[in-house]
């Protein structure tokens, strides 16, 4: 059996985590992989329908996973025979719950690709991003523009809504900062 890999993409919003995991889709099923793309159930933001979709609307088909129950992930796999998953929004699944999932699914020789958010917008860590980073053979750290000075961004700045950590919007509610530029939203 060949060994299974963990890649995982870690930036703020507007990074294009959910384009490269799109573009590594098509790819991988252009090469004759069964691949299974997956979202949270909550995230609706572009598409009610079950698709990865991007800021700029790329799209690939996806499943829609209740976001604390991550064993539905193995079903789906040995159901289908699944070669490679993909998670989008890695931050709203369960941490401890989620994990474990992914280890069984790379022990049975699942190659896995995630990307989330790695803090909220306190600068806090956000679900289980940072851990299965360290984790991950290929760990990525991707960038965004800040929108108020125009430097790298490594942060997610919510300048709207709720103060929550978890609240699903898009650029209604969310930026992309830099530290100097971050502030913390307090409703």
């Amino acid at each position: 059996m060949k060994k299974a890999i963990l890649t995982i993409f870690a930036g703020p919003m507007y990074s294009g985590k959910t384009t490269k995991l799109i573009k590594l889709a098509e790819v991988l099923e252009a090469k004759g992989q069964k691949v299974l793309t997956v979202k949270p159930a909550i995230d609706t933001r572009y598409s009610k329908k079950p698709v990865l979709a991007s800021h700029d609307l790329k799209t690939v088909k996806a499943a829609f996973v209740d976001m604390n129950k991550p064993e539905e992930l193995l079903k789906m796999a040995e159901k289908d025979h699944i070669n490679h998953i993909i998670i989008d929004e890695l931050n709203f699944f369960h941490k401890t719950k989620t994990i474990p999932v992914i280890k069984k699914l790379l022990q049975k020789g699942v190659g896995m690709t995630g990307a989330g958010l790695a803090y909220d917008y306190r600068k806090k860590p956000f679900g289980p991003t940072l851990k299965l980073g360290k984790m991950a053979k290929h760990l990525i750290w991707l960038y965004a523009i800040c929108q108020k000075c125009g430097g790298p961004a490594q942060h997610t700045e919510r300048v709207g809504g709720g103060t929550g950590q978890v609240v699903v919007g898009a650029s209604e509610m969310y930026i992309a900062s830099c530290s100097k530029c971050h502030r913390v939203y307090r409703g």
